[in-house]
């Protein structure tokens, strides 16, 4: 039986989050409708309808992940995948092959969607990434020198708003380090001064880094989350006029320090 653990994450950009485990290695991308009977991998990495992508994934082995995208997203891998379509009903689902479990989530405008999929592995996926409705630009998301992050795809010229630029360096757990200090550094950026002199920063993009702080470990406790995140809010708070760059490397720097007092967190960093 397949497992489906589903989330999701950071902003409206991460549209679902989905971990399976299968027992049949292939795994079905596209519509609600069911499947075309001949539709076969016949040992191809993909096989394609107009309604849906097979792909040639690991089973009964681990774990594997598939990330939904709207608009814009991160994408790693190679692409085995890139064209039209048809969601009849505006919905785009995830489907084990024998259709015992599946995870959907609603796109809204039914008809024909541009979809992007990317796979770690092809011919033993597991890891994949779903851009759907995305376009062609690349584009960097704000990070500190030195600490690069990867690069997004996004619709051409698509603002993107700071809450939204958050959810998308928070989306993941690779490059900890690198991922902490772009959310430190673009908080600091985005959260004005008061009358005292004092930053004001948004609580709830506090909350943010608290939730992906939980996940570095899954032995961490919100306490536990909530005393690390309370060192960046407690040094934004203070600090009205450094390099933003200056402020978010020594931040995440004292968070992963204090965090290494715990040794599963400190083999993350």
């Amino acid at each position: 039986m397949a497992k489906f653990a589903t989330s999701r994450l950071g902003g409206k950009m991460n549209i679902g989050s989905v971990a399976v485990y299968l027992n049949h290695p292939v795994i079905a991308i596209g519509a609600t409708a069911p499947l075309d009977g001949k539709l076969e991998l016949s040992g191809a990495p993909q096989a394609v309808s107009g309604e849906h992508v097979l792909i040639a994934a690991r089973a009964q082995s681990g774990l594997v992940r598939v990330r939904l995208w709207h608009r814009a997203g991160l994408f790693d891998g190679v692409v085995i995948f890139n064209g039209d379509l048809t969601l009849a009903d505006g919905v785009i689902s995830v489907t084990d092959i024998t259709g015992s479990s599946s995870y959907s989530t609603r796109l809204g405008e039914a008809g024909v969607h541009r979809v992007t999929i990317a796979v770690d592995d092809p011919g033993s996926a597991s890891r994949i990434d779903v851009l759907i409705d995305s376009g062609d630009e690349e584009r960097n998301l704000n990070s500190v020198p030195n600490y690069p992050l990867p690069r997004i795809r996004s619709v051409e010229r698509m603002p993107l708003d700071p809450v939204d630029e958050l959810g998308l360096i928070l989306s993941a757990h690779d490059l900890p380090f690198n991922r902490l200090a772009a959310a430190v550094k673009l908080i600091y950026l985005t959260s004005p001064l008061g009358v005292d002199g004092l930053r004001k920063i948004s609580p709830y993009r506090l909350r943010m880094i608290v939730e992906w702080v939980r996940r570095l470990s899954p032995f961490l406790s919100m306490e536990e989350s909530q005393a690390l995140v309370d060192i960046v809010a407690d040094r934004i708070c203070s600090d009205s006029d450094s390099d933003p760059d200056g402020v978010a490397s020594e931040v995440a720097a004292d968070v992963f320090r204090n965090a290494s007092i715990r040794p599963h967190i400190a083999a993350e960093e």
